[in-house]
């Protein structure tokens, strides 16, 4: 046997009614993406602002290494002279045997 509804599912919602609680649901749902939207907005300033100062300490760390390299190179080209003058000075020398 079919059960009849009971009074509650014969009653209809009013059409304004509706209509206000899915304007309500689409306002505050529209908030949320909004502050969403601003919230990420904000982590990608963050981010572009974090990435300009590890940029700026990547060229100091290179231009110290380049500095560094370049005291390098300019120690061993002093040694390698003050080896080449040794070994030409001991080449003059006479051979004691």
């Amino acid at each position: 046997m079919a059960s009849s509804p009971s009074p509650s599912e014969n009653q209809l919602i009013p059409r304004s009614e509706v209509d206000s609680q899915l304007s309500s649901l689409v306002f505050d749902l529209s908030q949320q993406v909004q502050a969403a939207m601003e919230n990420m907005l904000k982590m990608i300033t963050e981010i572009d602002e974090n990435s300009a100062g590890i940029m700026e300490d990547i060229e100091k760390i290179l231009d110290t290494i380049s500095k560094d390299l370049a005291g390098i190179r300019t120690s061993n080209q002093f040694i390698l002279a003050e080896g080449m003058r040794l070994h030409s000075r001991s080449c003059e020398m006479p051979c004691r045997y």
